[in-house]
């Protein structure tokens, strides 16, 4: 296990000050959701087309164990995509049979600045975790390959493939590949029909499981959820567009990590390189052996039925432009995985044909990490932190603070509403989350505080209303100067640190 040392130490120096991350957008509104709302509700609803019961349950249970800590919440997401490094060493190296070939996919792929907004923002883990339960999943097909599982675990996979599909959307396009992956990787023989046989009723059940989510959600939104996702659809054009765009993006700086994906490369790179890829692929194809042709073909098949269904999903938001970087990297981490070990089935197969030495393999790859550490000294990656979410969070919870501490016990406070810049207030409206009182919630347990009520005064009659179904925010905010009836002190909490 020697070889698994230096992918985990370079993905640790690239990623490791991902502790130092802060909440933002779309992470504000779910915690102001899990304070706000019954659990059950939150749990179940789909956002963006995606099923995100066990995300959502990963979310809640953080918050409940760690509260509104990010540096918890950011160390879990560093320790899960350390264990996916891990994993992927293990996949490569049982399809491959190299150890050094492992080592250098998974440094590749751990160390890829593809990962930077996947990783560091809370909202998209549930994308982190179905690269978890891919890669489990290629882990045990090769077990059984090699007849080190004596059955197929079928409850396991059952219980992983829903937790998939229902973590993020790509989980929903693995869990219905699985049987056809499983009948790929696998040999002839009963441990494969087993496989298929277990997996296919789980593949046929996703899409009822979708609608049937999606069902449930419209019955208490008072809306269709699933319209607008089926609608995109119709963007053809824009869906080819954005599925080259992916590929070439994922060609462009997989090979190149850990660059930061800010510089810029000749227009003729992205191109060139995924030519280059796939004329690999195509002239040693035939000439792999059935097992490893089978491997590569289901690697293949999971990667672009990823990048379909991000095209498919998200290309109507596409308005015959090109997707920014910061569009671009939030998509690729699921996708990367089979794509890095088909690379690596590729490289197996080519250098298996020349002479090598152990100390010269071994020199090689030794040369190759000194170079990404030279790259990543230069040019490496620099994480975003959000200091701005971080500051402006500091800045709303010490004035909260001084206004509460400015009144005399039993007093109610009242405190203009502002808005939160953080949360995006030009797509997500005050009436989903409304500003400093929002934060209010995520921030302090209850809306007495030291012995003083504190209500926010809202001129928008419509973040007054919609404010008034939420288990906080129901009396929170009140209509402009609107008086507040006098209220019974109860014991109060602590107010949690931002």
């Amino acid at each position: 296990m020697a070889f698994l040392l230096p992918p985990l130490a370079l993905t640790s120096l690239v990623y490791g000050s991902l502790v130092r991350n802060y909440f933002h957008d779309d992470d504000f509104l779910n915690l102001y959701r899990i304070v706000n709302r019954p659990l059950l509700e939150y749990l179940l609803e789909p956002h963006a087309g995606h099923l995100l019961v066990t995300r959502n349950s990963v979310f809640a249970l953080s918050y409940y164990l760690f509260g509104p800590r990010p540096e918890f919440f950011f160390s879990v997401v560093l320790l899960t995509h350390l264990a996916n490094v891990a994993l992927l060493f293990c996949v490569i190296r049982g399809f491959t049979g190299s150890a050094q070939i492992a080592c250098f996919g998974a440094a590749l792929w751990g160390a890829s600045p593809l990962h930077e907004v996947t990783l560091g923002w809370y909202s998209v883990y549930g994308q982190v975790l179905v690269g978890t339960v891919l890669l489990v999943f290629f882990a045990q097909l090769d077990q059984l390959a090699k007849r080190r599982l004596r059955q197929v675990p079928a409850a396991v996979w059952v219980l992983l493939l829903l937790a998939a599909a229902t973590s993020f959307g790509l989980g929903l396009a693995i869990a219905v590949l699985s049987p056809a992956v499983a009948f790929l990787v696998l040999p002839p023989g009963p441990g494969r029909r087993r496989a298929v046989f277990v997996l296919v009723p789980t593949a046929a059940a996703i899409p009822l499981l979708y609608l049937g989510l999606h069902y449930v959600a419209s019955l208490y939104q008072g809306s269709g959820t699933l319209e607008t996702t089926l609608n995109g659809l119709n963007a053809w054009r824009r869906m080819g567009v954005m599925l080259w765009q992916l590929t070439t993006y994922a060609g462009t700086y997989l090979p190149f990590s850990p660059l930061r994906t800010s510089i810029a490369l000749p227009a003729l790179i992205p191109p060139a390189l995924v030519v280059v890829a796939t004329a690999g692929l195509v002239i040693s194809f035939p000439t792999t052996p059935s097992l490893g042709r089978r491997q590569l073909l289901a690697c293949v098949i999971v990667c672009l039925s990823c990048y379909c269904l991000i095209a498919a999903g998200r290309g109507q938001l596409l308005n015959a432009r090109r997707l920014s970087d910061l569009e671009q990297v939030r998509y690729h981490y699921v996708a990367t995985i089979p794509l890095t070990l088909a690379l690596c089935l590729t490289l197996r197969h080519l250098t298996g044909r020349i002479a090598g030495s152990t100390w010269s393999t071994n020199g090689t790859l030794a040369a190759w990490f000194v170079a990404a550490l030279i790259v990543h000294s230069w040019f490496g990656l620099r994480l975003s932190h959000q200091d701005y979410a971080r500051r402006e969070t500091t800045q709303a919870v010490s004035t909260i603070r001084e206004r509460i501490a400015a009144q005399p016990p039993g007093s109610t406070v009242t405190i203009p509403n502002r808005s939160f810049v953080t949360v995006g207030s030009n797509w997500i409206p005050r009436t989903r989350f409304p500003g400093w009182a929002g934060v209010f919630t995520i921030f302090f347990d209850e809306n007495v505080v030291n012995g003083r009520r504190v209500v926010f005064s809202d001129p928008d009659p419509n973040v007054v209303a919609a404010a008034a179904g939420g288990r906080r925010s129901a009396g929170l905010i009140v209509q402009g100067e609107q008086v507040v009836k006098p209220w019974t002190s109860t014991p109060h909490k602590a107010v949690r640190n931002p």
